[in-house]
């Protein structure tokens, strides 16, 4: 028998059974453990460790232990109440008595067995103590005192209980034991292990070295459930390995298929755990290593130039891509230099159609609260649904290259070991300016995009005009002057040009004819320019052939002055000499038109100085004055005014009639329609 009959059980307040005298455990705890005053780590499982920690029954599990540590204080007691030494040289946040060990397992286990494990608790005080053990009543654990229990320790000296464990089944058990000093109390664990699923993965995972960005690189294993339960587990792994099934369950004794990826997308060592997380609780880690690198996948060339290329027509351009490694790559041509930058512009994308989508619904309850048979819910779930399928095609968006001007074909494919591909690069410009862009190159290999700059120039149509500059010299107000330049295409496209005509006061004087119209090719095409001007002055105006698609114009510069009608008389001054009073004299001249256009006159007598001058007598009965104003009425011209044809003459009379005796100095002036007035005056003295 193990207990005598003195042996007793208190089952109603977990006090420990007596031990006899004679009682000697099977079980022995290690010599000399190490104490660990801080925290207890987990330790951290491979397969095999664990397989070998699961294959550990009490005993050995027991004699594995070699390390012990504080437990946690859950309540302190009053030293009087139970001693006389209320002082003790032990810190306050260590106990009185150290337990070994400090958690107490029971594993690989048989039900309706009786499994015995020592529990010792070493005096650490420099006096004599009292310790007391207790738990809460259980059929499964069972405390087992020895005879010198209820009395004092001597210091060092360690009482040592035994924990028996009586398990019904192959379950997992779990308890804890009250440990109580002069000083304090706390807990110490208690738990027993039952059947463990394990999975005889590998301790580590090791990939050979390859090219970067690679998709074909898999490790498949074969893994068998080894353990006494079923396996249900989830297995974990980060970027750039993956892990496929992610969960699983497998029976005992059976296998299963794992299929692990590495997809490197920098080059470099990568390390990481793959982490088999059993449904029990522990976590087991396999060492994954894989390296990647850079392989001789390259491009001829980094940039191409397209020489002058018209509107509208195509220039080709090829570069070659040579993979001159053992490996089958994968190439795509990117808008972005890198995948950082893609996911940017996609969250940016995204965020801008999430403010789309509520800015339509908002707009779809403004309306239904204005007309509520519109039918909200159904109009509501269609802008949903829009805007889920726009979602759906953003977030697969590859942002392959693509560009209003260049192509690459193909954007995308796969080059064999040793091989090389002609890359066709088109260039189709649509304006005549300078064009740069930079393609991506996201091939299996190269860490880093390879870049394509692409440049050229688009080149319009070319216009040559039969002249740039044309001075049309003195031209006289009011005539009409026809004068004519020629374009002629000088390029290999037909050219649409228009002419536009100037807001300056002679730019609206000219007209072209045909202003716009279509060039063909080696051809010609006269315009009509027509120059008709009111206004008197110097010009230098600028006309800008516009040619579409082409950014610079051809500029026609036409300069001239234009003047007013030229004419003389054929006498010097008009002298009347001296006049009788009162009675008319007559003087006639000639008013010739030199110019080549019709001449529109008027005459009339300066009424600025017609001053009279040596006044000496007036017979007229108004008041004598130191200065009186010729009257106008003293000189009749005939004709006034006319229009005197292009190179001709016409006479002119002057009638005098003098009404006062004095000496007489005006001027015959002349007006000029559309020009001026008193362009000319003609003296005329009496």
């Amino acid at each position: 028998m193990l207990f005598d009959q003195k042996t007793n059980i208190d089952t109603g307040g977990g006090a420990p059974l007596s031990l006899p005298a004679n009682y000697e455990s099977k079980v022995t705890a290690p010599r000399n453990p190490t104490l660990n005053r801080g925290p207890k780590i987990e330790p951290k499982f491979t397969p095999s460790t664990f397989l070998k920690e699961m294959s550990l029954d009490t005993q050995q599990k027991l004699l594995n232990t070699r390390e012990m540590y504080l437990p946690k204080i859950i309540a302190l007691s009053d030293m009087s109440e139970t001693s006389l030494q209320t002082t003790s040289k032990v810190d306050i946040d260590e106990p009185l008595f150290q337990p070994y060990p400090s958690d107490i397992t029971f594993q690989k286990y048989e039900p309706f067995n009786t499994y015995d494990v020592p529990l010792l608790l070493r005096n650490n005080d420099k006096v004599a103590r009292i310790v007391k053990v207790s738990q809460v009543d259980t059929p499964y654990f069972t405390i087992v005192a020895p005879p010198n229990a209820y009395q004092k320790v001597a210091p060092g000296v360690a009482l040592v209980f035994h924990i028996q464990f009586k398990p019904e089944e192959q379950r997992d058990y779990a308890h804890e034991i009250l440990v109580a000093t002069e000083r304090e109390k706390f807990l110490l664990p208690v738990r027993a292990i039952g059947a463990r699923a394990i999975l005889d993965f590998p301790d580590s995972i090791t990939f050979s070295t390859t090219a970067v960005k690679s998709t074909n690189m898999s490790k498949v294993l074969f893994v068998r459930n080894i353990g006494n339960r079923e396996a249900r587990f989830v297995l974990q792994i980060n970027k750039p390995f993956h892990v496929s099934p992610e969960n699983g369950l497998l029976p005992v004794g059976e296998s299963m298929q794992v299929t692990i990826d590495f997809n490197p997308i920098v080059n470099g060592e990568m390390k990481d755990e793959l982490v088999i997380i059993y449904d029990t609780g522990e976590k087991v880690y396999v060492n994954v290593y894989g390296v990647a690198q850079d392989i001789n996948v390259r491009l001829e060339k980094r940039s191409i130039h397209f020489e002058n290329t018209y509107l509208e027509m195509i220039n080709q351009r090829t570069v070659t891509l040579s993979n001159r490694s053992d490996q089958l790559v994968h190439f795509q041509w990117k808008h972005y230099p890198s995948e950082r930058e893609e996911e940017q512009q996609k969250l940016r994308q995204l965020h801008a159609l999430s403010e789309e989508e509520v800015s339509a619904l908002q707009k779809l309850n403004v309306n239904t609260s204005e007309s509520p048979s519109a039918g909200p819910f159904d109009f509501g779930v269609l802008i949903q649904r829009t805007f889920i399928n726009h979602r759906r095609q953003l977030t697969n968006e590859s942002y392959l290259f693509t560009h209003s001007n260049f192509r690459i074909d193909p954007l995308e494919g796969d080059l064999w070991p040793g091989g090389s591909l002609d890359i066709q690069v088109l260039f189709k410009p649509n304006e005549a300016r300078k064009y740069e862009q930079t393609a991506w190159l996201d091939v299996v290999g190269r860490e880093q995009r390879l870049p394509l700059t692409l440049t050229g120039e688009g080149e319009g149509a070319k216009l040559e005009a039969s002249f740039q500059t044309l001075d049309i010299g003195c031209v006289y107000v009011g005539s009409t002057h026809l004068y004519e330049v020629v374009l002629a295409n000088k390029g290999f496209i037909e050219a649409r040009y228009q002419i536009l005509n100037g807001n300056s006061i002679f730019g609206s004087c000219f007209q072209f004819d045909p202003s716009s119209g279509t060039i063909s090719i080696e051809n010609y095409q006269a315009i009509q320019i027509t120059f008709h001007s009111e206004q008197l002055g110097q010009f230098n105006e600028i006309f800008n052939v516009e040619i579409e698609g082409n950014p610079r114009a051809l500029p026609i510069t036409i300069s001239g002055q234009v003047i007013g009608p030229t004419f003389y008389f054929d006498q010097a001054q008009l002298k009347f000499g001296l006049v009788s009073y009162g009675f008319q004299t007559t003087l006639g001249c000639h008013l010739y038109n030199t110019s080549l256009v019709p001449m529109p006159f008027k005459l009339h007598i300066d009424q600025e100085r017609n001053k009279k001058h040596n006044h000496l007598v007036s017979f007229d009965d108004d008041e004598d004055e130191e200065e009186d104003t010729i009257n106008s009425n003293e000189f009749q011209i005939r004709p006034s005014r006319g229009i005197i044809p292009p190179q001709s003459d016409t006479k002119i009379y002057v009638d005098f009639i003098p009404k006062s005796i004095q000496k007489y100095d005006t001027f015959l002036q002349v007006d000029i329609d559309g020009v001026g007035k008193n362009i000319f005056s003609l003296p005329i003295t009496a």
